[in-house]
């Protein structure tokens, strides 16, 4: 069903979320892909406001580099996005281009940097597959997979048939950081650094990286300096260290009136400031490692960095409360199950991008409305009513038929305009 606990539970989970993007409800994204070039450890960290859709890298395609670096049309709408995604901490565009346009966008901002993130879609129900039940080929690489291969060396288009409706154009799903083109245009060369200076000046750097500011201070771009400090506080990787380091270091404290404890307070403590930090790092290797032994290892660091505390609170005491051993095993289940919740959410979300809409608990033919049924009904309600309203239609050789017929084509020519040009729903 479509309102189930276990989809509201999903949707909950994946709230504000990288699946929130139009784009990621019309194709199949690759989670790997958005993973390795936004530069996060999970697709969870990617909310929605760090993936964007940016429509300005589809107008790449008409124009040139030596025209991109002029601070007009193009150039000048590319770099305004640029300064709002350092200053706004974007880490991926997104963008739905014709497969065609891939190499030209690429010719124009350079090489390396336009990504096919898109996957391909199922297999049509009642295809054949190739000779001998052999799948077909693969290229290798997903620029050239989205390009239609050229024509055969001789070979004549066959004309279209006389009434036939031209094949909508394959569309694919690119993605740019924009990290990687202000890098990429810092080194690129006095042009590139000049434009550079000129479309993100006065550029805040409150949520940029070391490497962006870097890449500012050698193109000469005059921006507002903020301290390493401050910029920390709006770091949420830092943030997420700082919570977990108060977090072990205060554990620690109420441990001093604990009957029975007779360890030593400063080492409790100790263990815990020690083991916050590697256990962050296995937490991330856990969920987000790209080998499996990075992520068997990242579970035992995980387990033995937050056992140790309660290893030593337990070998050094006698005699616990039960309210102090109710406290400890809530602790340790509260946080495995934090733990999953978020492990949960990045499942989901890698499953969710490798779906479509319909993947996602709507099917393609009620994709528009979740209800089905409902719009087909509504329509018939809607004819009873103005039947009953107007009475029955009057004869055909009535003085009035044609008038009457041509005001009734006129409403369905209307409403079929509108139909045409409303937004779709979204899912």
């Amino acid at each position: 069903m479509l309102f189930s606990p276990c989809v509201v539970t999903a949707r909950a989970l994946t709230a504000r979320s990288v699946l929130d993007q139009p784009l990621a409800r019309r194709h199949r994204i690759d989670a790997r892909r958005v993973r390795e070039l936004a530069g996060v450890a999970r697709c969870g960290d990617l909310g929605i406001r760090r993936v964007l859709e940016l429509p300005v890298l589809a107008d790449l395609a008409t124009t040139t580099a030596p025209q991109l670096r002029l601070p007009d049309g193009a150039g000048w709408r590319l770099g305004q996005a640029l300064g709002h995604a350092l200053e706004q901490g974007v880490r991926l565009w997104l963008c739905e281009v014709a497969a065609e346009a891939v190499p030209l966008i690429t010719r124009t901002i350079g090489d390396g940097l336009v990504h096919v993130v898109s996957l391909p879609g199922p297999i049509a129900e009642g295809t054949e597959p190739d000779d001998a039940g052999a799948p077909p080929a693969v290229n290798p690489d997903p620029v050239l997979a989205a390009v239609p291969a050229p024509p055969a060396p001789g070979a004549v288009p066959a004309p279209p048939a006389p009434g036939a409706v031209p094949a909508p154009a394959e569309t694919v799903v690119i993605a740019v950081s924009p990290l990687a083109l202000l890098l990429a245009l810092t080194d690129d060369g006095d042009d590139s650094r000049r434009y550079l200076r000129t479309v993100l000046a006065g550029v805040d750097t409150l949520r940029c990286s070391s490497r962006a500011i870097g890449a500012l201070r050698r193109s000469g771009v005059e921006v507002v300096p903020r301290s390493r400090t401050l910029r920390m506080l709006w770091n949420p990787v830092a943030l997420a260290y700082l919570v977990v380091f108060v977090y072990s270091s205060l554990r620690a404290v109420p441990v001093a009136f604990v009957p029975g404890f007779h360890g030593r307070i400063w080492v409790l403590w100790t263990i815990d400031v020690l083991t916050a930090i590697p256990y962050t790092w296995g937490l991330v290797e856990m969920v987000a490692g790209r080998r499996i032994r990075y992520r068997l290892l990242g579970l035992l660091t995980t387990l033995v960095t937050f056992l140790a505390p309660y290893a030593y609170f337990w070998t050094k005491g006698r005699n616990y409360p039960p309210e102090v051993i109710a406290v400890v095993v809530a602790m340790i289940v509260g946080s495995a199950g934090l733990e999953a919740l978020r492990w949960w959410r990045e499942q989901l979300i890698v499953r969710g991008l490798a779906q479509t809409c319909g993947g996602r608990g709507l099917s393609p033919a009620t994709a528009e409305d979740p209800r089905p049924g409902r719009t087909a009904g509504l329509r018939r309600r809607g004819a009873r009513l103005r039947s009953a309203r107007t009475g029955p239609p009057p004869p055909a050789d009535a003085p009035d038929a044609p008038a009457r017929a041509g005001a009734r084509g006129a409403r369905r020519g209307a409403r079929r305009w509108w139909r045409s040009i409303r937004p779709p729903r979204q899912c």
